[in-house]
């Protein structure tokens, strides 16, 4: 099926700065920063995460070669994060069991010290959580905290990954990459 797009003139658009088409190119790492542009059409991938988290394809006339709205164009190459203890965090605040219902904020941490937090420690948080706040079941309160610490940990193991990689690690083929707007932070997904 053919695309209903109308076909423009590909311009060479001067944002492209280093690459050179059906050249020699140097390897793209993590950290480098793209602008996406489909083949075959004078055309470029903008985002608009701050405003309704939605991509799209802005054609651009066939006299402009530079898009007005270069800011909203632009995407980081980083390293595939984890999410697996986030999205249990998530489901356990989902569920809002933890404090009986209460609509508690969630209990704050102290500051990490390079480790997670130890059971003991977080038995101790629970426990005055629970006491201060009236809350029903201590093990709920508990899985909470131990959730929000592996969470934690998960987040600063990413992140070192990610500066660990940034500028030294070149892109291969078939390595996975998450693409973060330049503007505002957010992750660019795609879904069928």
């Amino acid at each position: 099926r053919e695309s209903q797009l109308p076909k423009v003139p590909q311009l060479e658009l001067p944002l492209l700065t280093g690459f050179v088409r059906d050249g020699d190119n140097p390897p793209l790492k993590f950290g480098d920063i793209i602008t996406l542009i489909p083949n075959g059409l004078n055309a470029i991938v903008a985002f608009a995460g701050a405003q309704d988290n939605r991509a799209w394809i802005e054609l651009l006339d066939p006299n402009l070669s530079m898009p007005p709205n270069l800011r909203d164009c632009r995407f980081q190459l980083i390293p595939r994060k984890q999410y697996l203890e986030a999205k249990a965090l998530d489901k356990i605040l989902r569920a809002k069991q933890w404090d009986g219902g209460q609509g508690l904020s969630p209990p704050q941490l102290p500051p990490l010290n390079g480790d997670p937090l130890q059971p003991s420690a977080i038995d101790k948080i629970a426990q005055e959580f629970t006491r201060k706040n009236r809350c029903p079941d201590v093990r709920l309160v508990r899985d909470l905290i131990s959730a929000l610490s592996a969470a934690r940990s998960e987040r600063q193991e990413n992140d070192s990954e990610e500066q660990r990689q940034a500028g030294v690690q070149e892109i291969r083929y078939g390595d996975f990459v998450q693409l973060v707007h330049v503007s505002t932070g957010r992750m660019l997904s795609v879904s069928k």
